[in-house]
C-alpha cells in the first residue's frame, strides 16, 4: 500500500468516524429536547395529558372492537354458524340480528369518534397552556444568559429570548404534534395486531415494505431541517436584493437602460428562487410523506391481494377474513401515515423546542470573583469617536466607570456591559459572568425580587453590624420602608427604591455592580458617594442612556461607549455628551426579522 493510499484511507475513516459522532450527538440532543418537552408537559398540566392519553386509548380500542365485531359477524354468516354471546345464541341470517349488529357497531364508532375528538380539543388547550408557560418562564427567568451574542432591537433582551417570545405558535405546534402521536400509533398497533391474528405471513410480507418507507421519510425529514436552515439565508439575500432593486428604481437621476426589466430580474433571480425552494420543501413535506405511504400501500395491496386471494379460493381462509384483513390494512396504513406525518411536522419545529430547552435549563452558578489585573483594551472602532481615549486602561476595584449605551440596564444587557469591560476574556463561561454581576435598578425593590433574594429573612442586627462604621450607615433604608416594598406599596419614593437597591447589592455576593444612573440620580451627591464607599472592594459600573448622560454622578473619569452590545470606544466623561451625540447620529438600530410568526404553521 502506498503512502498516498494510506493517507486516503485514514481520511476516509476519519470522515466516517466524524459522521458517526455527529449523528450520535444530534440524536442525543434530539432525545434530550424530547425528554424535556415531555417532562415539562407533565409538570405544566399532568392531569389533562393523562386524560388525553386515556380518551385516545379508549376511543381506539372501541373502534377496533367495532371492526372486530363486524368481521366476526360476517365470518359466522359465511360459515352459517350461530353467534354465541354470553348465554345468548343468535342466528346471523336473521334480519333482526343484522340490524342489531349494525346499530351496535354504529353507536360504538360514533362514541369512539367523540372521545377522540375530545382528546384533540384538549390537546389544543394543553398546547396553548404550554406555550404560555414557556413564554412566562422565559420573560421572568432570573439571571438568564444570552446564548446568542446579540440583542433584540429593543436592546432589553437576548435575541434567543426574543425569538421564543415571538414564536408562541411554534411553541404550541410541537405539543399538539406530540400528543397526536398516541392517536396514530394506537390505530396502527391495534390494526397490525388484528392482521397478525388473521395472517402472520401477509404481515411479514408487509414488514419488508416498511423499510423503504422509513428511509424515504427520514430523507424527507432531513430535507426539512436543512431547508429551515437555508431559508433564513435565502430570505435575507432576497430582501437585500429587493432593497437594492427598489433603490435603483427610485433613482431616476441616473440613466438605466434595463430599468423596465429590473422587477422581472428580481423575481426570477436566484435569491427569490432559493427562498421559494426552501419554503416549498417545508410546505410540501407532509404531502410527500403521504405520497410515499400511498404508493407503498398500493404495492402492498397488490401483493397481499394475490396471496390472500389464493388462500380464499383454496378454502384455507374465509372470504370475510380476507376483506377484514384489507380493512385492517387500510387502518394500519392510515395510522402509520399520520404517525410519520406528525414526525415530519415535529422536525419543522424542533429548533424552537431546542432553544427553549437550552434557555430554560441553563444552570445558574454561584458568584465568582474576578482575579488578577483587568485591563481595558482600546477597540478598533475607537476611531469612530472624536474624543476617544487611545491608551489601554487598568480597571480597579472601587473606582467607578461609566457605560453609555442605548440599551436599558437589566439582567439581559448586563452581559454586554460587562463584556465591554473585558470580563468575557477572564471567565470560562458566560453564565458565570451573570452570576458575578448584579444590576441595581428599580426592579430590585419589587416584592418578588426581594423575596427571591431573601431580603425578608435578613436579620436587622446582622445588617446593622455590617453597615456599622461605614459612610452609608445613616442612609440605609428603615425596616418600615423594606416592609412596605415587600407588601407592594406603590407610593415609595424613587430615593427609597434606590436605597433598597443599594441594600440588595450590598447583601449579594456579586463582584461587579451595575448602577442605573437614572435610579441613583434620585439620591443627593453626598449619599451617592457614601454608598459608593461601601462597594470599595467591588468593580463599579454606572449605566447611562444616550439621553441622560452628563459629567458623571459618582465622580467617574472614564466612560465606555456602546452601540447596544458593541463597544465603540473609551472616552473621558467631560466628552460624554459629545460622544453620545455622535453615536446617535451614526448607530444603526438592530432590525428584527419581519417574517410572519405563523408563516410556516400550515
Amino acid at each position: 500500500m502506498t503512502i498516498k493510499s494510506r493517507i486516503t484511507d485514514t481520511k476516509t475513516y476519519s470522515s466516517v468516524n466524524s459522521g458517526y459522532r455527529i449523528v450520535a450527538t444530534r440524536t442525543r440532543r434530539y432525545l434530550e429536547s424530547l425528554r424535556w418537552l415531555i417532562g415539562r408537559l407533565m409538570r405544566v398540566d399532568r392531569t389533562r395529558v393523562l386524560v388525553i392519553i386515556g380518551l385516545t386509548t379508549a376511543g381506539r380500542f372501541m373502534q377496533m372492537g367495532a371492526f372486530a365485531g363486524v368481521i366476526w359477524y360476517f365470518v359466522a354468516l359465511e360459515n352459517n354458524k350461530t353467534i354465541d354471546f354470553l348465554t345468548y345464541s343468535v342466528d346471523p341470517r336473521g334480519l333482526g340480528a343484522m340490524a342489531l349488529v349494525v346499530a351496535f357497531v354504529t353507536v360504538v364508532l360514533i362514541a369512539a369518534t367523540v372521545l377522540i375528538y375530545k382528546s384533540v380539543v384538549m390537546s389544543f388547550d394543553v398546547g396553548v397552556t404550554f406555550a404560555k408557560h414557556v413564554l412566562v418562564s422565559t420573560m421572568t427567568l432570573e439571571n438568564a444568559w444570552p446564548v446568542r451574542r446579540s440583542l433584540a432591537s429593543t436592546g432589553t433582551m437576548s435575541v434567543q429570548a426574543h425569538d421564543l417570545c415571538r414564536e408562541r405558535l411554534r411553541l404550541f405546534r410541537p405539543v399538539q404534534t406530540l400528543l397526536s402521536l398516541p392517536r396514530h400509533l394506537l390505530l396502527a398497533v391495534l390494526a397490525i395486531g388484528g392482521m397478525l391474528y388473521t395472517s402472520a405471513t401477509a404481515v411479514g410480507i408487509l414488514s419488508l415494505l416498511a423499510v423503504p418507507a422509513l428511509i424515504f421519510n427520514y430523507r424527507i425529514s432531513r430535507a426539512v431541517v436543512i431547508a429551515q436552515r437555508d431559508n433564513k439565508v435565502a430570505v435575507k439575500e432576497y430582501r437585500r436584493e429587493a432593497k437594492h432593486t427598489l433603490n435603483q428604481l427610485g433613482n431616476e437621476r441616473k440613466l438605466r437602460l434595463n430599468r423596465a426589466t429590473m422587477p422581472e430580474r428580481l423575481v426570477e433571480g436566484d435569491a427569490n428562487r432559493n427562498a421559494f425552494r426552501a419554503f416549498g420543501v417545508r410546505i410540501m413535506s407532509p404531502p410527500k410523506s403521504e405520497f410515499v405511504a400511498n404508493v407503498l400501500s398500493a404495492i402492498a395491496i397488490a401483493i397481499i391481494g394475490l396471496y390472500l386471494g389464493y388462500e380464499a379460493i383454496s378454502g384455507a381462509m374465509p372470504l370475510a377474513l380476507v376483506i377484514g384483513f384489507f380493512v385492517l390494512l387500510r387502518l394500519a396504513m392510515s395510522g402509520l401515515t399520520g404517525f410519520t406525518v406528525s414526525l415530519t411536522s415535529y422536525a419543522r419545529f424542533y429548533e424552537t423546542i431546542r432553544n427553549a430547552y437550552e434557555y430554560l435549563t441553563s444552570p445558574l452558578q454561584e458568584g465568582t470573583r474576578f482575579a488578577g489585573r483587568v485591563t481595558l483594551r482600546t477597540p478598533k472602532t475607537a476611531a469612530h469617536l472624536t474624543a476617544a481615549v487611545e491608551e489601554d486602561v487598568e480597571l480597579k476595584r472601587g473606582v467607578p466607570i461609566a457605560v453609555i449605551s442605548p440599551a436599558e440596564p437589566n439582567r439581559y444587557t448586563q452581559y454586554f456591559f460587562a463584556q465591554a469591560l473585558g470580563w468575557h476574556q477572564r471567565l470560562g463561561a458566560r453564565r458565570k459572568l451573570n452570576a458575578s454581576t448584579i444590576v441595581c435598578t428599580t426592579a430590585l425593590a419589587e416584592p418578588s425580587s426581594l423575596q427571591e433574594r431573601g431580603i425578608a429573612a435578613v436579620d436587622p442586627d446582622a445588617l446593622a453590624q455590617k453597615l456599622a462604621g461605614t459612610a452609608a450607615e445613616s442612609f440605609a433604608p428603615s425596616g418600615d420602608v423594606v416592609n412596605k416594598a415587600l407588601a407592594g406599596y406603590r407610593r415609595l419614593q424613587s430615593s427609597d427604591h434606590a436605597r433598597i437597591g443599594m441594600l440588595v447589592c450590598l447583601l449579594s455576593s456579586a463582584d461587579h455592580i451595575v448602577f442605573d444612573a437614572k435610579l441613583i440620580k434620585s439620591l443627593d451627591e453626598k449619599e451617592r458617594l457614601a454608598w459608593l464607599s461601601v462597594f470599595s472592594d467591588r468593580y463599579i459600573t454606572v449605566a447611562y442612556n444616550l439621553d441622560n448622560v452628563g459629567a458623571g454622578l459618582v465622580g467617574e473619569e472614564l466612560g465606555l461607549v456602546l452601540d447596544y452590545e458593541r463597544l465603540l470606544g473609551l472616552i473621558r466623561m467631560k466628552d460624554a455628551e459629545q460622544a453620545a451625540l455622535e453615536v446617535k447620529k451614526s448607530w444603526k438600530k438592530p432590525v428584527d426579522s419581519d417574517e410572519d410568526e405563523d408563516s410556516d404553521i400550515e
